[in-house]
């Protein structure tokens, strides 16, 4: 800024605000107490646009959506069972397939500036705590494809 005219002290002030303030992640995935959401810092409608974007490009079977319930039914397989070996009794038996994709809800809800997004199970209920790590999976997932 001093070489376009700007004084020492202005230009050193112009700088701390910008070094002071913090960069602001466009997409994160949140971890409270009462479970994980991802937070889009977009309104709803950029948000509902980048969360199918996110869905196609993720890998995810989306079944059909409600724009104006902000609602997504999705099918998903979680990584960590699909790379499961099954043991010596379940391929001797045919043990359970935890291949199976299971259904959600993911719900993009708008308040201003800032969206989030929540998943619950299939028929809207709210999932456990066993569940949080697959919930887990699936927004980081979602957030690394919306951030490309």
């Amino acid at each position: 800024m001093v070489r376009f005219g700007a004084d020492q002290a202005a230009s050193e002030k112009a700088a701390q605000a910008v070094l002071a303030k913090p960069a602001s992640q466009p997409v994160e995935v949140i971890d409270a107490a009462d479970g994980v959401s991802l937070r889009i810092a977009q309104g709803f409608d950029r948000a509902w646009r980048g969360v199918g974007l996110g869905l196609d490009r993720g890998g995810f079977t989306v079944e059909d959506r409600n724009r104006s319930d902000g609602v997504y039914f999705v099918r998903y397989i979680d990584s960590d069972q699909a790379n499961e070996e099954p043991g010596f009794f379940a391929r001797l038996f045919g043990g359970k397939d935890n291949t199976a994709p299971q259904k959600y809800r993911l719900i993009v809800a708008g308040q201003g500036d800032v969206s989030t997004l929540t998943v619950q199970a299939d028929d809207g209920t709210a999932l456990g705590a066993e569940q949080k790590p697959t919930v887990r999976r699936m927004l980081n997932v979602l957030r690394d494809q919306m951030l490309r």
